[in-house]
């Protein structure tokens, strides 16, 4: 049974006021998406852990994870895994490529966006690729759902700092559209404060 973990280490965006009423899953996942639709300039740190198995062999990996995004076509994505490591920037005008184990760098004209639609990426940007997608799939997540559920509040250790969290789950039923060939389950831990995912914690069995 394969399981991924995403620990989201930082999101550069303001506090919410406090205090606020406990609200109903689906409302709270479609708020959570929404917000990162919504911002323009942020900053994403994340951890990705990967492992599957069965009762004769194991797998597993881990990839570390940078988005810093700001306006005028600026970005910096990076990406360490197993199967590369890499740096992308772009000042708005020019794109830098760096990978890191080959001590490689390419330059040329930024493209309107990255990772450019249709490209061949070499493996060792896998990974800041799947930098540069974070913002996008949290920001889609909710509104491929027709039901969610909350779970007991829960305080988790971030970076050393203790963080309270709203916790969501919700399984492959829940899908509007429903692959047939796939079982999974989904935990999200959703910072109280800033309402900003956390931690995301999946489960699938094909």
């Amino acid at each position: 049974m394969p399981f991924s973990l995403v620990l989201l280490l930082g999101l550069a965006l303001p506090q919410m006021a406090p205090n606020a009423p406990k609200p109903d899953a689906l409302v709270l996942l479609n708020e959570v998406s929404q917000r990162y639709a919504d911002v323009k300039s942020y900053h994403i740190e994340a951890i990705e852990e990967e492992a599957s198995g069965n009762e004769l062999q194991h797998s597993w990996q881990k990839t570390m994870l940078t988005a810093v995004v700001a306006s005028g076509g600026r970005y910096r994505y990076e990406g360490r895994s197993g199967y590369g490591a890499a740096v992308v920037v772009s000042d708005g005008a020019t794109q830098w490529t760096y990978h890191l184990y080959d001590h490689l760098y390419t330059q040329h004209p930024a493209p309107p966006q990255y990772p450019t639609s249709g490209s061949i990426i070499p493996h060792e940007e896998t990974s800041t690729m799947t930098a540069a997608e974070i913002k996008g799939e949290i920001s889609g997540r909710a509104h491929r759902l027709k039901s969610a559920a909350l779970l007991p509040d829960e305080t988790i250790s971030v970076d050393g700092k203790s963080i309270e969290c709203y916790v969501a789950r919700y399984s492959d039923k829940a899908f509007k559209t429903r692959r047939n060939d796939l079982t999974e389950n989904t935990t999200l831990w959703i910072e109280k404060s800033r309402m900003t995912v956390r931690k995301s914690l999946s489960q699938r069995e094909a």
